[in-house]
C-alpha cells in the first residue's frame, strides 16, 4: 500500500541512493520518525475518537466539557454516550430536549411529558424513566440532572418507572373436514373431499 500509514520512505529513493549507506540510514530514519508521528497524530485526536479512548481520558475530558451531570461511577459505554451528547445538551440547556438528551444518555428510552399532554397544570412536566436494562444511575441522580438542565419555570410533576417487556404470540392451526348433505358435492373446508353419504335423506 502506499498511503500516509505504510508509506516506507526507503522504497522511494532512487536505485543510486539506495547504494549509498549514508542515504539509506538516512532515509530508515526518516520513515521510522513518520511512523511515529502519525502515530502521535492519532493520539491527538480525542473527540472525534471517544469510542476509542481509555476510560481515564474520558473521566478527563469530562471535566475539561464541563459535563456537570457526568458520573466517574458510570460504566465505559454511558460515559461514551454522555460525553458525545454533552455540546448539544450545553447548546440546548433549559429545553425538553436538552433534559432528555442528558438521561437518555444513561437511562436509555426515557423522555418528558409535557403538561398539556397529560391534562397537568402548566410550567409542570413528568419524567418517565426506562428501566429494561440496569443502568447505573440511580433516582436521587435523576432527580439532580432534570433539575440541572430543566428551564427555572418548569417544575417536575412526578417520575414514573417503566419497563419493557417482549411477548411472543404464538397461533396454530387445523384441517376439518364439513360434510355437506348431498351426495356429489364437494366438501367445504381447508381440505376438500367428496361426500360419499347415501342420498336417501335429501330433497324429494
Amino acid at each position: 500500500m502506499n498511503d500516509i500509514y505504510s508509506f516506507d520512505f526507503v522504497q522511494k529513493l532512487p536505485r543510486l541512493l539506495k547504494e549509498a549507506p549514508e542515504i539509506l540510514t538516512l532515509a530508515k530514519v526518516i520513515s521510522e520518525q513518520l511512523k511515529q508521528n502519525i502515530e502521535l497524530t492519532q493520539k491527538g485526536i480525542i473527540y472525534a475518537n471517544i469510542d476509542g479512548l481509555e476510560e481515564e481520558i474520558l473521566d478527563i475530558l469530562a471535566y475539561d466539557l464541563h459535563v456537570e451531570w457526568y458520573d466517574y461511577g458510570y460504566d465505559l459505554a454511558a460515559k461514551r454516550e454522555t460525553i458525545k451528547n454533552s455540546i448539544l445538551v450545553h447548546r440546548y440547556k433549559g429545553t425538553k430536549y436538552s433534559v432528555e438528551t442528558a438521561l437518555q444518555s444513561v437511562l436509555g428510552e426515557s423522555g418528558i411529558d409535557e403538561w398539556f399532554e397529560y391534562g397537568g397544570k402548566p410550567h409542570r412536566f413528568r419524567v418517565y424513566i426506562d428501566t429494561t436494562q440496569p443502568r447505573p444511575m440511580v433516582l436521587s441522580e435523576a432527580i439532580k440532572n432534570i433539575g440541572m438542565y430543566k428551564r427555572l419555570s418548569s417544575w417536575l410533576d412526578g417520575i414514573i418507572i417503566q419497563a419493557r417487556a417482549n411477548i411472543v404470540v404464538e397461533t396454530q392451526t387445523k384441517n376439518y373436514h364439513f360434510y355437506a348433505g348431498v351426495c356429489g358435492n364437494t366438501l367445504c373446508g381447508t381440505v376438500p373431499d367428496i361426500n360419499n353419504a347415501e342420498i336417501n335423506n335429501t330433497l324429494e
